[in-house]
């Protein structure tokens, strides 16, 4: 893009720049030397600066254009990342309750009261060998002891609960 063969008059424009401006100012007109090696005056280095600002003005458009887009495609993947993570984890819980519904968790109090249960009428016991008898009367003496202790607990932990639920209302 050269100049139109008549030239306008000039402008002049007084700029206040800053010392690390002057200093940029100097490096810029060092880099564009002139073909005898000296470096471009200051006039023309700005001449030569908007000139190519001009020519790539389009360019300037085209990288705005793409940092605009660019933080779009920031957002969207963010989006979809937390999307992504949400499902993973309503999946998790689903697969979680599957797996409880499939496989419940057996617990060994549960198995300890049914066996109890099993001795509960007498006429069974009459019945059994007296191997058996000698063997299984320490276990139910065991585990009915520690099923009293956890019958103790909640008793108390509802006594518990229940008293302060009575002194909340006398309170109030």
């Amino acid at each position: 893009m050269g100049r139109k063969q008549e030239l306008s008059n000039h402008h002049g424009v007084h700029m206040n720049l800053e010392q690390q401006d002057m200093e940029k100012l100097q490096e810029i007109q060092k880099a564009w030397k002139k073909p005898n090696g000296r470096p471009l005056e200051a006039v023309n280095c700005f001449r030569r600066m908007i000139r190519n600002t001009h020519k790539n003005i389009d360019l300037l458009g085209q990288i705005e254009h793409l940092k605009e887009s660019i933080q779009l495609l920031k957002n969207q993947y963010r989006e979809e990342l937390n999307t992504k993570d949400h499902l993973i984890e309503e999946l998790r819980e689903k697969l979680f309750e599957k797996e409880l519904r499939e496989n419940p968790v057996q617990d060994p109090l549960e198995d300890d009261f049914k066996m109890l249960l099993g001795w509960r009428d007498p006429k069974d016991w009459i019945k059994a060998p007296s191997g058996v008898k000698t063997h299984i009367r320490p276990i139910i003496v065991k585990r009915s002891s520690e099923i009293s202790e956890i019958l103790n607990t909640v008793l108390k932990n509802t006594e518990t609960n229940s008293k302060e639920k009575i002194e909340e209302k006398i309170k109030t």
